[in-house]
């Protein structure tokens, strides 16, 4: 015997349209948006964003989170190294003027 299918209301088959929508685009070679940004909400209140979810190459994000505008983000570790090394190399350059 088949297992029914489970229900799902239609605002939730629009988002997973889209979502689907999304991946396939990110898929894409030729797209030339490859950087994500999820914004989810209940249907209580219109246009307030209840979680934000992004991916991205920068750093940015970490100050996002902080600020609780993201609540969750995937950031390119190379890029927080190169800001660390940018920064180690800077106070070796330039010492403390004072201890």
């Amino acid at each position: 015997m088949n297992e029914r299918p489970r229900y799902t209301t239609p605002a939730i088959t629009r988002s997973l349209l889209v979502l689907a929508m999304a991946e396939e685009l990110v898929r894409d070679r030729g797209w030339p948006y490859t950087q994500a940004e999820v914004r989810m909400q209940g249907q209580v209140e219109p246009d307030v964003w209840d979680v934000v979810l992004y991916g991205s190459d920068g750093v940015r994000p970490i100050w996002q989170v902080g600020r609780k505008e993201v609540q969750a983000a995937i950031i390119n570790p190379g890029q927080l190294l190169a800001v660390a090394a940018k920064a180690a190399r800077r106070s070796k350059s330039h010492p403390p003027a004072h201890d």
